[in-house]
């Protein structure tokens, strides 16, 4: 425990001296900042006048390679300037169609040419794609992006929804504002039960509630047994029964014996 508090108390008094060091080298800086910009200007013009060629590439070297760190910053910030103000983004691109539209037309039909079968295969997709939404009845994709106005509103708004610490109260409060009501719920449950039921009394007809059609489908259902067991047992052809005229007198049975008594 004590070499844990030694090393701990070491850390922090390691990290107070980087942030005390860091703090006199920001206040040295801005304090002399006029000088080593100037001490900088001198520098850069003796180098350029002692070696031009020598300093005009080192300088696009590393002009490119600052660009090669910074090119998704870079990126994010033309599509935040084309978002706040797409019009002048548009008007730019316009002018530039009119000055070099054969260039560009050029270049179109050269990518077109050698990639043939890649833009064919882009346009069937998107096509396809076309199709199944138009058959679902879906609108087209269209995707906003926020300017930097509605992004501040939005930035201000969520500040203003999840800085505030909340007690127990409010954050009740908040839950019962999206809660579904207690009666709109207890239909749902009716309606799933009323549902289940119908469900399992058309596959189940013996079951039915009402007694007709619950009997009726049990005597069906004994009736197709007796007929299997029938068709099992039943040995050579049919017996035909012989039934007599029915415009001859009844005979009654033909019987040999004297019945139960003597």
């Amino acid at each position: 425990m004590d070499r844990n508090r030694r090393a701990a108390e070491q850390k922090r008094r390691e990290e107070e001296r980087r942030e005390k060091n860091a703090r006199k080298s920001r206040d040295y800086y801005h304090a002399n900042i006029e000088q080593r910009r100037a001490y900088q200007r001198d520098y850069l013009a003796r180098r350029k006048a002692a070696d031009p060629d020598a300093y005009r590439e080192e300088r696009s070297r590393a002009n490119a390679e600052w660009r090669e760190r910074h090119k998704e910053e870079r990126a994010a910030k033309r599509r935040d300037k084309y978002r706040d103000d797409p019009e002048q983004k548009k008007e730019n691109a316009r002018r530039h169609y009119e000055r070099n539209a054969e260039q560009i037309k050029a270049r179109r039909r050269e990518y077109y040419a050698a990639n043939k079968e890649r833009e064919l295969a882009a346009a069937r997709a998107w096509k396809a794609r076309e199709r199944r939404r138009i058959e679902a009845g879906l609108p087209p994709h269209r995707r906003h992006r926020a300017t930097s106005t509605e992004r501040d509103t939005n930035l201000e708004s969520a500040t203003l929804f999840f800085a505030p610490h909340r007690d127990a109260n409010a954050v009740a409060a908040l839950r019962d504002e999206g809660r579904t009501p207690q009666r709109l719920l207890d239909e749902w449950q009716r309606d799933c039960y009323r549902a289940r039921t119908t469900h399992y009394a058309a596959r189940n007809p013996e079951l039915r509630h009402d007694v007709p059609g619950r009997l009726s489908a049990e005597e069906q259902r004994m009736e197709n047994v007796a007929r299997e067991i029938n068709a099992r047992l039943r040995i050579g052809e049919k017996r035909v029964i012989e039934r007599g005229d029915a415009a001859r007198p009844h005979a009654g049975p033909n019987s040999q014996t004297r019945g139960m008594g003597r």
